[in-house]
Parts: C-alpha cells; sequence; structure tokens
C-alpha cells in the first residue's frame, strides 16, 4: 500500500511564535485525522525554544537575549531547551497513532528510527553523522545537533544559550 505523506517548507522565519503555532498544529491536525502524515522544515531567526515543562528563569539568559535580539518561545511538547539560528534547519515528523514506524512507546526507539533518514541524508553528503543517545544527537564534526537538544558548538559561548547538555524531560498531556 502507497502511503501519502505531506511535506510542508513552510517557516515563518522572523516569527518563531508563528512557527512555534504552526508546530502545534500539524500534529494535532495529523492525529485528529484532518491531515496525513508530514514532514515540516523550516528556520527560526534568534531563537530559544523552551521545552513545556521548563522554567524560562532556569534556562535563559535574559541579558543576552536582549543584547542579541533573541526572542524566547515555549513548544508544546516537553524536552529541553534549544537554540534556533538562521543557520540551522529544523524539522518535524508528525505520525498518525499506530503509525509502522512507531509501533511501540519506547520513545527511544521512536526517535532513533525517526532519525535514521537524516542520519543517512547527511551522511550521503559527507557529512560524518550518527544517532547518539540519550538524547538525541546527530553529531556533525563534533558538534551536537538535534531536534531535542543541542551541544553549544565551539566559539558560540557568547550565544544566549541554555544548559549545555539539556535533560530528557516528559512530554505534555
Amino acid at each position: 500500500m502507497v502511503e501519502t505523506w505531506r511535506l510542508l517548507d513552510t517557516e515563518y522565519r522572523d516569527d518563531p511564535f508563528m512557527n512555534m503555532s504552526v508546530e502545534e498544529a500539524i500534529p494535532r491536525a495529523v492525529g485528529d485525522g484532518t491531515a496525513p502524515n508530514t514532514v515540516r522544515f523550516w528556520h527560526n531567526s534568534n531563537t530559544i525554544v523552551l521545552g513545556c515543562f521548563q522554567s524560562a528563569d532556569l534556562e535563559v539568559n535574559y541579558d543576552a537575549c536582549r543584547e542579541t535580539g533573541t526572542q524566547v518561545v515555549r513548544r508544546f511538547t516537553g524536552g529541553g531547551a534549544v537554540y534556533h539560528d538562521a543557520g540551522n534547519l529544523n524539522y518535524a515528523i508528525s505520525l498518525k497513532k499506530g503509525h509502522p514506524l512507531v509501533p511501540d512507546n519506547d520513545l527511544q526507539l521512536i526517535f532513533q528510527r525517526l532519525s535514521e533518514g537524516t542520519v543517512e541524508g547527511l551522511r550521503s553528503l559527507g557529512v560524518r553523522a550518527e544517532f547518539q543517545p540519550p538524547w538525541l544527537c546527530l553529531g556533525c564534526f563534533g558538534l551536537g545537533y538535534s531536534r531535542e537538544g543541542v551541544e553549544r558548538a565551539p566559539g558560540q559561548a557568547g550565544r544566549p544559550a541554555c544548559r549545555e547538555r539539556p535533560e530528557a524531560g516528559d512530554d505534555c498531556p
């Protein structure tokens, strides 16, 4: 059987609040059956994205954010805080409940399966990439990239940032 998926290249580069709104709307629409399984790519301008259970006061350097024009937004899912800027490409995969790619409740295994395409795509471009549990890192030339957590790259210590290794958060109900 052939599946129909939707690919969205929809972004609001200078409006991270709109990007997070779209990020919430897509899985809700997929979940209630009004949209097909979806992959979305987008960029944000300088933004710190917090997980739904995180304390902004503990995660964010507000002075640095003001100095650099970095906005702070909250996503509707759990997980660690991440830093976005125009130099990183974000992606999200929204699947209907019960999809064969997510046959069980092992969240680590689900993330690993869904990251395989990204890892293989980066490798095909000559990037040394691998899935590195426990916090969902795609290791690229010693830097950490991920949907769920980001390591600060060398030379970026002055950027407004969160913890260097975010802790996994619980998913929101």
